[in-house]
């Protein structure tokens, strides 16, 4: 047991570069392991904190920040009730990423705590699909499956189990360089 009641079952993600700026949608699975837990912390890197618009989509209320430890700027949210021990909440956060930020090539999750699975789809605008996509974090799990494809929707989907607190878990991919026209005629 954690010594602060909650445990992470599992988090979908899916990161969407197909739109005007880049949206990021997180949905989280959490299961209580006592009584009475009626929020949490959620962290976000240092990097990143400021930058982003984090905004919660459906299952919690964001409230205050705090710095952790680790470095980490951490909202924590607030669910609509306590839970009790054995029971599973959902809640969704949407991320957005500036305009004036470029997009590296890259997507890293790292889960706070172990987390049973995670899900992740990366859906790339399919007239600027990258040349090549590659796993990180495959060590996790045992998954080392080389190159990833990009399906004809110009989705990537690809999962991780059992993923240790604070390593990395992700994609990175090469941008196609060539311009409109040259993708068009090969």
């Amino acid at each position: 047991m954690s010594r602060d009641g909650w445990r992470v079952e599992r988090v979908q993600v899916l990161l969407r570069l197909d739109g005007p700026v880049p949206l990021c949608t997180e949905r989280w699975t959490v299961v209580a392991e006592r009584d009475g837990v009626d929020r949490i912390p959620w962290p976000v890197r240092s990097e990143l904190a400021g930058e982003h618009d984090v905004r919660v989509a459906s299952g919690a209320l964001l409230t205050g920040t705090d710095w952790s430890p680790m470095k980490r700027r951490e909202f924590s949210l607030r669910f609509p009730r306590p839970l009790v021990a054995g029971e599973s909440h959902e809640f969704s956060l949407e991320i957005r990423i500036p305009r004036i930020h470029p997009v590296r090539p890259l997507h890293i999750f790292r889960a706070p705590r172990h987390c049973s699975e995670i899900d992740l789809v990366v859906r790339f605008d399919v007239d600027r699909l990258p040349c090549s996509v590659g796993r990180v974090g495959s060590e996790f799990d045992g998954d080392d499956s080389g190159p990833v494809t990009v399906n004809p929707v110009g989705e990537v989907e690809m999962s991780f189990r059992n993923a240790l607190p604070d390593r990395d878990c992700g994609i990175r991919w090469a941008p196609d360089t060539r311009s409109h026209l040259e993708r068009r005629t090969g």
